[in-house]
């Protein structure tokens, strides 16, 4: 058994510090500064810009459209339509403002499930419908059929923003018939290869250096190309930061998702069959993945009779990332919602229930004996108001990936290390190398994404926390050598939460988060940072919305330290070593705390976030 509690890394202290490096405070000599001007209609058709007009403000040294040619489609409020570069921030964002757009307002599509009317307006022309998966095993209505118990839920998931507290800033400067961008994202590449086509440069031209861990998206890929586009104009650096309300209503987001689901059970409990139907908002993205299905994730039960279908929808609202398992929230919400409320229905113990559905040999079993010892203690430390909940996890295995590809290690003659990798936390890199050398942490040099020094990760391959650390032990261990590792192991295990809940004005607290993990390296602080991501999901992140416009971008909430909950990790002694490093237990944080919720005041909610509001909702005492 490995326990560990809270431990923030070196990143952490020196992000809290003000020793960190971003991209934000990037100074260059000459630098000039960028603002964007954006749609204000979430649907329409523009025509012309202002921009001969912008050109002459004071300070202002250039203006250019995003769109290569006018008319164009605006697809969503928010979409870049201007980038204006200038002397000063103040002169640029004044410029931005006076940008003035003829634009021809048509019906736009904000509501995902309304894009299967025959009557609903196209978000975009080809229709609405982006693809649909099916998945399904065994006969699902005749075991529904045989079922003691069917319960049938729907869960709605708003679109997650990736807004953190770093800025999403990016600095371009002319260099060698090309440019060198600093960009505060995680993979360098996927910029890279994004951008040159668009850019018209060879990717030797474009040298691209990752400062931060804010993700890439549609939104930030479009301003980082007129960054370059204005310094490559300009002969100049240009510097682009993004104001957080503009980052939050129309940048990088996890999409919406809508679940509606019917479980079938037996008298005991357990699950004997599972029908999910899941909508994806897609938003104004520009595609959809090949394959729906694997957006859903893993369940870790023993289920015969199960039939999974995805529809993703394109709508009028910002565009969404939609990578492998970005909606496996929606997965975990949903079974686990459903078998939580098949147990209140027939008076069972959750655990219990849950205890029925684990496989018979494997590690979930001994992860629920752990989670309910937890939720024994965590209802045992409280008063009223206090409920305890439990939830379980699945994150599927990935395939066998080239691993040795993604990171160079040199040792130097003093004893100190060099590691280039080509993406991932610099801290759990640099722990990853130091335990494979022996080393101290603090001798271990890392160089995350830098398009000119670190490897090239191979098309499509996504890089999470457990391939990278996969990567720099076979790095180390192995040298130049190249080939394919151990496949990682499929992620399960259980999570315990435990919450305080105002009956009167329906505030709800999260307390405490006990995970018990049965696959993956132990690392405390990633399931932990993680783990507090899905608190800010399931009780802060999100936005209300008014024809498709944030009504205030400002309200959104971040979790900050008095939202932390206190947190211990568990891994099992058997552990597969191989396994994710931290994404599983946050998937099971938002049920486990609606669970806790209904037992603390008996409100029922099935949409995120869980607001005072939606409470007193569940309560019956608002509308």
């Amino acid at each position: 058994m490995i326990v560990f509690a809270n431990d923030g890394g070196a990143a952490s202290r020196q992000a809290l510090t003000g020793g960190a490096a971003l991209t934000a405070d990037l100074t260059l000599p000459g630098m000039l500064h960028c603002a964007l001007a954006r749609a204000t209609e979430p649907r329409a058709v523009l025509g012309a810009l202002n921009l001969d007009e912008i050109k002459k403000l004071p300070g202002v040294l250039a203006a250019v459209a995003a769109a290569p040619s006018l008319p164009t489609a605006v697809e969503y409020a928010g979409q870049i339509v201007a980038a204006v570069c200038a002397q000063t921030p103040a002169a640029a964002q004044r410029a931005a403002e006076r940008v003035k757009a003829t634009m021809e307002p048509q019906t736009p599509l904000l509501q995902a499930e309304a894009a299967f009317d025959e009557s609903a307006p196209m978000a975009r022309a080809g229709g609405n419908v982006a693809g649909r998966g099916v998945s399904e095993h065994g006969d699902v209505e005749g075991a529904l059929s045989r079922a003691h118990q069917v319960v049938m839920a729907r869960f709605d998931l708003p679109a997650w923003s990736l807004a953190g507290l770093e800025p999403a800033a990016f600095v371009a400067a002319p260099e060698g018939g090309g440019v060198r961008l600093w960009a505060n994202r995680g993979q360098a590449f996927a910029v890279r290869e994004a951008l040159t086509s668009a850019l018209g440069l060879t990717p030797a031209r474009l040298r691209v250096l990752a400062m931060g861990q804010v993700p890439a998206g549609a939104v930030e890929l479009e301003a980082a190309r007129l960054v370059c586009q204005l310094a490559l104009e300009c002969g100049r650096p240009v510097k682009l930061v993004l104001p957080l309300a503009d980052d939050v209503a129309a940048g990088c987001r996890l999409p919406a998702c809508v679940a509606l689901g019917r479980a079938g059970v037996d008298a005991k409990g357990r699950l004997l069959a599972l029908d999910l139907d899941v909508i994806i908002d897609g938003g104004a993205t520009q595609s959809a993945p090949a394959d729906l299905i694997s957006l859903l994730g893993a369940h870790p039960y023993d289920l015969a009779d199960w039939r999974f279908r995805v529809r993703q929808v394109f709508t009028n609202t910002p565009p969404a990332l939609l990578a492998p398992a970005a909606c496996a929230g929606a997965m975990t919400m949903a079974v686990e919602g459903l078998l939580g409320e098949a147990a209140r229905q027939l008076g069972l113990d959750p655990l219990e229930a849950r205890m029925q559905s684990a496989p018979a040999d494997g590690a979930l079993r001994k992860c629920l004996t752990k989670a309910g010892q937890a939720l024994k203690d965590l209802a045992a430390d409280g008063g009223p108001g206090r409920g305890v909940g439990l939830a379980c996890f699945a994150w599927p295995a990935q395939p066998a990936a080239p691993t040795a590809q993604l990171c160079r290690v040199e040792r130097l003659a003093d004893g100190s290390v060099n590691l280039f990798a080509a993406a991932g936390r610099p801290t759990m890199l640099a722990q990853e190398a130091a335990r494979a050398l022996n080393v101290a942490p603090a001798e271990v040099r890392v160089v995350v994404g830098d398009t000119a020094l670190c490897p090239q990760p191979p098309a499509g391959l996504m890089l999470g926390e457990a391939v990278m650390a996969q990567a720099v032990a076979q790095a180390c261990a192995a040298g130049d050598q190249r080939g394919v590792g151990p496949t990682p192991a499929p992620c399960v295990g259980a999570l315990a939460a435990a919450a305080e809940v105002d009956a009167e004005t329906g505030q709800v607290r999260a307390v405490e988060l006990r995970a018990v993990v049965g696959a993956g390296r132990p690392d405390a602080p990633s399931v932990m940072a993680m783990n507090q991501a899905g608190v800010g999901r399931a009780l802060l992140a999100g936005l209300v919305w008014r024809a498709g416009r944030p009504v205030d971008a400002h309200a959104y909430r971040l979790p900050s330290s008095i939202d932390c909950p206190r947190q211990s990790v568990e891994w099992l002694a058997e552990t597969d070593p191989s396994g994710e490093l931290g994404r599983g237990p946050a998937l099971a944080v938002a049920p486990a705390l609606a669970a806790a919720v209904a037992q603390a005041c008996g409100a029922v909610c099935g949409s995120l976030p869980i607001t005072p509001e939606g409470v007193l909702r569940a309560l019956g005492r608002i509308r």
